[in-house]
């Protein structure tokens, strides 16, 4: 699955932004567009939404660097 999405990401990012959800281990979510992606499944959002833990607190970034070991699953839409 990780090289299917990462394949997909790489022909379709050429036209267009993508729009993604993340959550990561630690219990908090992101969502923003992939701005790079690379072989290793780290990822570089730009335009970013950070909801912490419960959703109670939310933040905004213009860029942030995700590890890919710290992701528990990805959504698109």
């Amino acid at each position: 699955m990780v090289k299917t999405m990462f394949y997909f990401f790489l022909n379709y990012k050429r036209k267009n932004k993508i729009s993604i959800i993340i959550e990561l281990k630690d219990g908090n979510s992101c969502f923003g567009e992939i701005e790079k992606l690379d072989v290793f499944m780290n990822i570089l959002f730009e335009n970013i939404f950070i909801a912490i833990k419960n959703g109670q607190k939310f933040k905004k970034a213009k860029k942030i660097f995700l590890k890919a070991n710290t992701v528990k699953y990805i959504r698109f839409l």
